[in-house]
């Protein structure tokens, strides 16, 4: 199965999927800034890739590697490089990508193929890794450029159980406090076996049980939540009045896009 991609700029790519890039050349593109696919057991998969180069820019040499996706905890993608990489939710395995290394002229372009057989005992969920392009742009000086381009590879398993669960591991209500102004943080983990996008919603209610501030968080730009992985959401609750000194409660919820709910939690504190 070869996945149909579009020439995305550079620019563009680093602000859709956040690629971790150090741009060397002004005009670098690349096409298929990001493989998301479903897969089969025991299927071949094949997603193809294509890096251009300005006429203006100077010539690059070139290396590519599958590496592990990891992410940090503000959503950002990022290389993992440990070897081997046998995590449950790893591609890295039994994928390739070739040419391995290759030379790049000003105003050329090349095409690299990202290809793998699907194990027939994959199991459910889906599977991750990241296609590392590293290149070293250099002139006639002493002097060169390096730079690094990211796709990250996303592979969903056809007809397998998909879990899509949740844990709140931290609720930080410690953040200081003005007259009508909360804020809080909160730590939010993937429990299940796949990729999503998720959404925070929080209340703030007094003594009586009132709601008197409220607030929804959404990372609607930022890569899907990987499972195993950890997402910090900041909480900021304006109140419409004034805090006085007592016992509050906050109520946070974590759901999906579709409005389902992942996770929920109240706890207690005080305003002094």
């Amino acid at each position: 199965m070869i996945i149909k991609t579009v020439v995305i700029p550079l620019v563009l790519s680093l602000a859709l999927v956040l690629l971790a890039v150090m741009p060397a050349c002004a005009n670098l593109t690349l096409v298929g800034a990001k493989y998301e696919a479903n897969i089969i057991p025991g299927q071949h998969i094949e997603d193809e890739i294509e890096l251009n180069l300005g006429a203006e820019d100077l010539p690059a040499d070139i290396v590519t590697e599958i590496l592990g996706l990891d992410q940090s905890p503000n959503g950002v993608y990022t290389m993992m490089i440990s070897d081997p990489d046998d995590g449950l939710y790893s591609a890295r395995p039994f994928l390739n990508i070739s040419p391995a290394n290759f030379y790049l002229n000003p105003g050329e372009s090349k095409k690299m193929l990202i290809s793998g057989d699907v194990p027939l005992d994959i199991g459910d969920g889906s599977r991750y890794a990241m296609a590392s392009i590293r290149g070293i742009s250099k002139g006639s000086g002493p002097v060169g450029v390096s730079f690094v381009l990211n796709v990250p590879i996303l592979l969903t398993i056809s007809g397998s159980k998909l879990s899509k669960t949740a844990d709140i591991e931290g609720l930080d209500t410690s953040k200081p406090v003005n007259d009508i102004w909360k804020n809080a943080t909160l730590t939010l983990k993937n429990t299940g076996n796949i990729h999503y996008i998720a959404t925070v919603k929080a209340f703030m209610k007094d003594g009586e049980g009132n709601v008197i501030a409220n607030s929804t968080t959404i990372h609607s730009v930022l890569p899907p939540i990987l499972p195993g992985k950890s997402r910090e959401f900041a909480l900021q609750l304006k109140s419409n009045r004034t805090i006085e000194p007592g016992n509050y409660a906050l109520n946070v919820a974590a759901c999906l896009e579709d409005g389902t709910v992942l996770v929920s939690k109240e706890t207690t504190f005080d305003v002094v």
